[in-house]
């Protein structure tokens, strides 16, 4: 089996099993690491099925420590050959992956950062979520603490506690 990371239409499991079939096996959650996801790049199908514009477009870019949601899945290896014929357009890599479990691994982190940052003193805490930004670069962290008051409740794994606890 081959992974495939899917970072456009792919992140759709119908989409992918659409593109491979029963072939998908193992579709889950991940973020490629030091890649970023940007519009930039249509594949020629859109334009024929009447989905795209040219002004918006998708493509992925090394970007050094971005972490961008996608999803992976397995495919058997003789798949490919068909796969690399229809996406032509696009330069295949290999690329590394982390796999999401659907933990709050991230809201872990930020809990610990919080907490880290707490202790720094009240200034430097409310600088801190007033200024840092989750991924969308639009949304503060203190907006999203606001709004999900609960990530104070996340807890590490236990071989983690005294490592991500602030």
């Amino acid at each position: 089996m081959v992974a495939i990371v899917g970072f456009g239409s792919l992140l759709s499991e119908a989409s992918a099993r659409s593109t491979f079939g029963d072939g998908v096996h193992n579709f889950r959650l991940a973020t490629v690491l030091d890649y970023r996801r940007v519009f930039a790049h249509p594949a020629s199908i859109f334009f024929q099925r009447g989905i795209a514009n040219l002004e918006t477009k998708v493509q992925l870019i090394n970007y050094h420590f971005a972490v961008d949601p996608m999803d992976v899945f397995d495919i058997p290896e003789e798949l490919l050959p068909d796969f690399y014929e229809r996406e032509e357009e696009f330069k295949i890599i290999s690329a590394k992956f982390q796999e999401l479990d659907g933990s709050a691994g991230g809201e872990v982190y930020l809990r610990h950062c919080l907490l880290a940052v707490k202790k720094l003193g009240q200034d430097v805490y409310d600088d801190f979520v007033a200024t840092t930004y989750l991924g969308d670069r639009a949304t503060s962290i203190k907006e999203y603490i606001e709004a999900n008051p609960s990530i104070m409740l996340e807890r590490p794994p236990p071989h983690l506690v005294d490592r991500y606890s602030g």
